[in-house]
């Protein structure tokens, strides 16, 4: 799983829409249709390319999103594509304008063992304005020599339909067909095992109007997954969700269904974040509880329930699950901020909280126990010792 080190702060001139870490949450309308360019069968394969890297002495964007060490290899995610150096920096090869990247944006990157999987993006002008859209997801098996190319996930376009319905346990739950890829691109990307006793891997990706999925064939498709509403705290298959507490999968309707950020602790324990708060499943992303400015102290736990930022931090044998926490869907009163949790989930505390520290947080990185959080007024660092750490 991915190790970012720091993510750097953008700069504030020549970034085009789809290049800017996600600030914003609120939904417009969604179109209802495929883009022209697109197939009406998205879960195709399109690419199944060798790709020549360009070999450069600078780095070709001065925009990184993510910055990802395996080993002796730093893959670095920016304006004009993917990056890599073997050298420390001395050198670097780009991705930029090759197959099957083109000119697109990198909106997620994840590397795990041989596997480099990106999230690509773009903007396009719609009824309501520039908007980004994504344009895919690339997988490579063999640490970025050759790649495979599919087109962002969505759902069938089936005609006069808007919502269709997912199995759950007893319960099948009315989902929202999310068919376009405006307003869906896949901002973060985990690679997990899909169980204990095989080395078969499954891709999570959040996508922000294209929910949380995930795919169990190497990116070929992928599958919606089930978070609670705004309403619910938690769910799981057992429940029961009729009547009084019936819902539906839609992101248009609910905040926690907008998602945005992804990490896990181990390949069962998963946490999402969305525009509602975080989720956690101990079960392979079965059953989820929720987490988020309101059921954890409003103000002392969880500062703000737009989370665009999870990593794991992980040194003397303790594991913390740190988010980066921006003002959200859900009540007043919350604030940007870092926050942790030291204990799994079972309480929470922030940091960098208030206007004249985070503004708006991005994104947070380790190196032992120093940890970096990135914002709108600049990288923290902090030798900071949580609570109860001891």
């Amino acid at each position: 799983m991915k190790k970012i080190l720091i993510i750097l702060i953008l700069l504030s001139c020549g970034i085009s829409f789809a290049q800017v870490l996600p600030k914003e949450y609120k939904l417009g309308q969604i179109p209802k249709s495929l883009s022209q360019n697109q197939t009406d069968q998205p879960n195709i394969i399109r690419y199944n390319l060798r790709t020549s890297p360009i070999e450069s002495n600078v780095i070709i964007s001065n925009f990184i999103s993510d910055i990802i060490v395996v080993g002796d290899t730093i893959w670095y995610g920016t304006g004009k594509g993917i990056v890599r150096t073997y050298t420390n920096g001395n050198t670097f090869q780009s991705f930029y304008g090759t197959d099957p990247f083109g000119d697109d944006d990198v909106a997620g990157i994840t590397v795990y063992k041989n596997y480099v999987v990106v999230g690509t993006a773009t903007s396009k002008e719609t009824s309501q304005g520039t908007q980004p859209a994504g344009t895919g997801i690339k997988v490579s098996s063999d640490y970025g020599n050759s790649w495979n190319a599919y087109p962002q996930p969505t759902d069938p376009l089936i005609q006069n339909v808007r919502f269709d319905s997912i199995a759950y346990g007893n319960n099948y739950i009315k989902s929202l067909l999310v068919t376009s890829d405006v307003t869906n691109l896949s901002y973060d990307i985990l690679v997990t095992r899909k169980n204990l006793s095989s080395d078969s891997l499954v891709i999570w990706i959040t996508s922000w109007a294209g929910e949380l999925r995930k795919s169990i064939d190497y990116g070929a498709h992928f599958t919606r997954v089930i978070l609670p509403p705004d309403n619910l705290d938690s769910i799981y298959p057992g429940g029961n969700y009729t009547g009084n507490h019936s819902f539906s999968y839609d992101p248009t309707a609910n905040d926690n269904h907008k998602c945005f950020s992804v990490t896990a602790e181990n390949d069962s324990t998963i946490y999402v974040g969305t525009a509602g708060g975080i989720n956690k499943s101990t079960d392979w992303g079965v059953s989820w509880k929720k987490y988020n400015y309101e059921n954890t102290g409003s103000g002392t736990g969880i500062s703000g329930n737009f989370v665009v930022a999870l990593k794991v931090q992980r040194f003397a044998g303790r594991t913390i699950v740190w988010g980066a926490t921006n003002v959200g869907g859900g009540s007043g009163g919350q604030f940007a901020g870092i926050s942790y949790t030291t204990n799994r989930g079972l309480t929470w505390q922030n940091s960098l909280g208030g206007q004249d520290e985070a503004v708006f947080s991005h994104a947070i990185g380790f190196k032992d126990s120093l940890v970096y959080a990135a914002t709108d007024n600049g990288i923290w660092r902090s030798y900071f010792t949580p609570p109860n750490f001891s």
